[in-house]
């Protein structure tokens, strides 16, 4: 395609977009909205908040606590339980709380993953 047809495509492809601008601009229901939107922002604005302290507020989510700073804190992940596994034969116990770990992983390549899992405590 040469560059004289893009060129002409674009500009029409800008006039559609100016059109339908216009169409949206004189639309009620979008004249509406943009004027809460402002005055809202303004409002939040005033009393020093934060969009996402008024949405909690709106939603009723009195879960979302704020911290020393203001900021909402996130929920923290439940902590994995605490597992024990004892090798019946060497009688050596170790304790973690996940798959990661040294002496786990040694026996499970020496005595098989499987059996190693039948060793928990």
């Amino acid at each position: 395609m040469s560059k004289l047809k893009y060129y002409y495509q674009q500009l029409a492809e800008c006039e559609r977009l100016r059109k339908e601008i216009e169409w949206l601009e004189a639309d009620p229901d979008l004249k509406r909205d943009m004027d809460f939107k402002n005055e809202l922002e303004t409002l939040i604005e005033q009393h020093n908040k934060t969009p996402r302290e008024v949405y909690n507020l709106l939603a009723g989510d009195v879960s979302a606590s704020e911290s020393k700073h203001g900021a909402v804190d996130k929920p923290r992940r439940r902590a994995r339980p605490l597992v024990t596994y004892k090798n019946p034969h060497t009688g050596e116990t170790i304790s973690t709380r996940g798959g990661n770990e040294k002496t786990l992983n040694a026996w499970a390549r020496q005595y098989g993953r499987d059996t190693v899992r039948g060793w928990a405590v």
